[in-house]
């Protein structure tokens, strides 16, 4: 069986591509160990397609946590090897302040479905 399941927050921006027919965003999110502190964050490449793409393009903004289910997957690029999650579910674990305060921080509000 081939399931990953992540909980953390958005690292950095949400990059999208429309020009394709299957619209792609491709975000990483931080995951901690609660048990141990002190630990450098898991770094998990998230990649969606189609509707949950723009979904997750509208309203993923750095900061908001999430909850990731999907498959691992490995591609090959210009020689390296990557791991990417392709999500084929999510869950938005930012409540609608929090959200916010979030954006307001790190640029314009949108409508935030929480």
């Amino acid at each position: 069986m081939n399931k990953v399941i992540g909980v953390g927050n958005v690292g950095g921006e949400v990059k999208f591509n429309e020009a394709s027919e299957t619209h792609v965003a491709r975000f990483s999110i931080a995951c901690n160990d609660r048990r141990n502190k002190d630990a450098k964050p898991e770094w998990l490449n998230c990649v969606a397609f189609g509707k949950l793409a723009d979904v997750i393009h509208q309203y993923v903004k750095q900061g908001h946590k999430l909850y990731v289910e999907g498959r691992m997957s490995t591609r090959e690029y210009e020689g390296k090897y990557y791991t990417d999650i392709i999500v084929n579910d999510v869950e938005f674990l930012t409540t609608k302040a929090e959200a916010e305060r979030i954006d307001a921080t790190n640029g314009p509000s949108t409508d935030v479905p929480y």
